[in-house]
């Protein structure tokens, strides 16, 4: 998504847009399902620009426990200052935060994929499972847990005869 400034006006702007990043992968096995739906308000001012907002999507992957495909909704939050300094500044020159961007007054343009992307990937949780009582795999004959109970013996790990007398305290 591309926010040209001068079609921006003083003040506060809303801006709802859907972008599509069905060729680009979020993060290895996630993938869109779905055009990415942005909701900004971006406020212009004399030499900064403050963009506020979310990025919601439907993204495929497969489930950590389960390895079935399944869907999930993310959400990201966006907040970004952009800082336009005169052409003779050194852009480069100036420190970069997570939360501050700096221009040179000259551009015209900023490209928010980016930004929207790292939203996005800061979104997704630690483990992926299609639902939060997903059983998962058994590990001895690989059955899905969820269709179907299995018939193995499991016999649990016994513990380290080492660490028995801690069981006395």
């Amino acid at each position: 998504m591309i926010i040209h400034f001068d079609q921006l006006e003083f003040g506060l702007n809303d801006v709802r847009q859907e972008v599509d990043y069905s060729g680009m992968p979020l993060f290895n096995e996630f993938h869109f399902k779905e055009p990415v739906s942005l909701n900004l308000r971006i406020q212009k001012e004399k030499n900064e620009i403050y963009i506020r907002g979310s990025a919601a999507v439907l993204v495929e992957s497969v489930c950590d426990r389960c390895l079935r495909s399944c869907d999930r909704q993310l959400s990201g939050e966006l907040m970004v200052t952009l800082k336009r300094l005169p052409v003779v500044t050194d852009v480069r020159s100036e420190p970069e935060t997570d939360e501050i961007v700096y221009i040179s007054e000259e551009e015209k343009k900023i490209e928010l994929n980016e930004i929207v992307h790292e939203s996005l990937l800061l979104s997704l949780p630690m483990k992926f499972v299609c639902k939060e009582d997903c059983r998962g795999i058994c590990p001895h004959c690989g059955n899905d847990l969820n269709v179907r109970q299995c018939q193995c013996v499991h016999i649990e790990n016994p513990a380290d005869e080492r660490w028995q007398a801690l069981n006395n305290i």
